[in-house]
């Protein structure tokens, strides 16, 4: 079975071993699948990076989600 891996910022088709069926579980068998320009493609750019790397990389491009973020945070300290 062959799945694509993403390792240090980069895509690679790799050879893995076929999952176990064991009881109260299934295989699904994918015909098709796409890889998305979105949330997938961010997550390759994003794996090469350190969690330093990635904090800025969200200041610089979604400074919006930073006040989501500190809400959020502010929320859930305050509430507990």
């Amino acid at each position: 079975m062959q799945q694509i891996i993403v390792k240090s910022g980069k895509t690679l088709l790799e050879k893995v071993p076929t999952p176990v069926v064991s009881d109260g579980t299934i295989l699904v068998k994918v015909m098709y699948s796409c890889i998305s320009q979105g949330t997938e493609i961010s997550g390759v750019k994003n794996s090469g990076k350190s969690e330093t790397e990635k904090i800025i990389s969200i200041i610089k491009d979604k400074p919006q989600d930073i006040q989501e973020a500190i809400d959020n945070y502010k929320v859930q300290v305050f509430s507990s």
